[in-house]
């Protein structure tokens, strides 16, 4: 470290610069490899000397080597020592800034080969310039210190706007992705700081020009990194639009959705221009309407970001939706990704306008989701059994009618083998399975027969713990928990037959992403009651736990 740290500080001339900069390079590599401590004594001298090299030796001119290793040097750093950095941040930030708007003034025009020119062609054949690389290393790096530090950039918020806003409008696909992570984040950002009663008018702004770029833009991976953009400022922002904006909103979904069709068809026009089958020009055809469907996915989670944002105001269109697309997206004649597009549209009707649908369109729904519960295609599965759960929870006692068919379903689900599909994907759907289980006894216990309900929640302990869909983990436990503190027998058995299975649940989710500090908090609880009771104790001890088991919740 020692020889490293001496080469930043003495080998400073211009010939010098390509080792400073793997110098820096080896540096954070070096000790984001260490414990932050570890770090510690050289962390003052690292950064003086990184710090100098920003503000003194990084010239205008296009290739300074160091640049690229400093950008990344300084997200290293962030990553190591964390919140501690954020006493270095008016040192290096006005200088790092000035860097970032320099290489994104050189991509925003020198880089474009769409201005004309001589050698063009070859500008676009040749991929990713120099300057594409160097931009989104910069975005890249703004995106983990907006991250990292959040509130602690506020008063950033409008240089750190204008360092990122030009580049929207660049040419490269991967550096306009990188620009698109940064919007929604640069949204909470504003919401946290002293310019936050401007938050709709910068929303609209950022809406306004996503729209702008997803209009001129035909690359079906930047559209989708767009309307996802899209979906987090419209969740970060809540309702800003009145209703003449919604329904201008709602039309450019349809145009983009009308759009992609016509792109889909295109591609179809190209292959029958073919004349002899290519499996190379096949496959390439498969894999663009592969992401045309991707993208009809993705507007469906713009969709659904816009009725949990605007709630009531969005009713008329969940009702054209249905009318123009769900039942459309349905179809037999469809594909699967389709398929999945109308059921995320359902789920989030349900999640944010359920008690709001007439019962006709509630029974339409749920038909299309128990026909697709025990779907063979995973994705397709997934959306339709936390539609049934979410629907459960929506309606309590009036799900009572659909409640053998759902359980039924349901099971038919959770047996379902493994397919083709990655193992990962295949376990969330199992957990989300087991989710609805839970859904539906928290939503109906009540109205069911007591024998049923104790069936229910024994076959429902014995699936969890939930570790692959943490999302639909924590208000599982959450409600173990719960009737664990309430009716514990309920969750044990009359016997204490599952008391084991139960403390193997908290053992593998206590302190883990699986739990939170509420969850953390009423296993102690639960805990604490039990061992107070000697035979209980007995009983513990009886299992077979490893040391690391016991200590794991403290069972010594």
């Amino acid at each position: 470290m020692e020889f490293m740290i001496t080469i930043l500080a003495n080998y400073t001339k211009k010939e010098y610069k390509q080792i400073r900069g793997q110098a820096i390079e080896c540096i954070t590599i070096m000790s984001a490899s260490q414990e932050k401590e570890q770090f510690a004594p050289f962390q003052d001298r690292v950064i003086e000397q990184m710090l100098a090299i920003q503000k003194n030796d990084i010239n205008s001119d296009t290739e300074d080597p160091q640049k690229n290793y400093l950008l990344s040097g300084w997200q290293r750093i962030l990553i190591i020592i964390g919140d501690d950095f954020a006493k270095y941040i008016d040192h290096i930030f006005p200088s790092l800034l000035a860097i970032i708007k320099r290489i994104i003034k050189e991509e925003t025009t020198e880089a474009n080969p769409l201005v004309g020119g001589e050698g063009d062609d070859d500008k676009l054949d040749a991929g990713n310039t120099y300057q594409d690389d160097e931009a989104e290393i910069a975005v890249e790096m703004l995106i983990v210190f907006l991250n990292t530090l959040e509130d602690k950039l506020c008063h950033w918020f409008q240089e750190i706007w204008l360092s990122i806003e030009p580049i929207l409008n660049t040419w490269n696909a991967s550096v306009k992705i990188s620009a698109c992570k940064a919007l929604p984040i640069l949204v909470r950002l504003l919401k946290k700081s002293k310019l936050s009663g401007d938050l709709p008018a910068f929303s609209r702004q950022i809406i306004a020009r996503l729209w702008k770029g997803m209009d001129e833009e035909n690359d079906s991976e930047v559209l989708i990194e767009q309307g996802r953009a899209l979906q987090k400022v419209l969740e970060e922002s809540g309702p800003i639009m009145a209703f003449e904006e919604l329904e201008g909103f709602y039309k450019k979904c349809l145009d983009h959705l009308q759009e992609s069709d016509q792109r889909k068809q295109l591609t179809d026009a190209h292959k029958d221009d073919e004349e002899e089958d290519e499996p190379e020009i096949d496959a390439i055809i498969a894999e663009d309407k592969d992401k045309e469907d991707d993208f009809h996915v993705q507007v469906a989670e713009i969709l659904g970001a816009l009725f949990k944002s605007h709630g009531e105001a969005t009713v008329p269109i969940a009702k054209d939706l249905y009318e123009k697309f769900i039942l459309k997206g349905l179809g037999p004649d469809m594909n699967h990704k389709m398929h999945k597009f109308s059921l995320f549209l359902i789920c989030d009707i349900i999640d944010h306008l359920g008690q709001l649908l007439n019962d006709d369109l509630i029974n339409i729904f749920y038909e299309a989701l128990h026909k697709y519960a025990a779907d063979p295609v995973v994705y397709v599965r997934h959306a339709a059994i936390y539609g049934l759960g979410q629907l459960a929870l929506r309606l309590k006692d009036k799900f009572m009618g659909r409640l053998q068919m759902t359980l039924d379903v349901l099971k038919v689900a959770i047996d379902t083998k493994k397919g083709d599909e990655e193992k990962a994907a295949y376990l969330a759907t199992q957990d989300n399975t087991v989710a609805s289980f839970g859904k539906i006894i928290k939503a109906c216990s009540e109205f069911m027969p007591v024998e049923q309900t104790k069936q229910l929640v024994e076959f429902w302990v014995m699936k969890l713990p939930l570790v692959k869909d943490k999302e639909e983990g924590v208000p599982q436990h959450d409600m173990l928990c719960d009737i664990l503190l309430n009716n514990g027998t309920m969750i044990l058995g009359e016997n204490y037959e599952r008391l084991e299975h139960v403390i193997r649940i908290f053992i593998k989710i206590y302190k883990k992403s699986s739990s939170n500090d509420v969850i953390n908090k009423k296993i102690n609880q639960i805990m604490t009651q039990l061992t107070a009771n000697p035979d209980m104790v007995n009983r513990i001890q009886a299992f077979n736990f490893t040391q690391a088991e016991k200590e794991r919740i403290d069972l010594t």
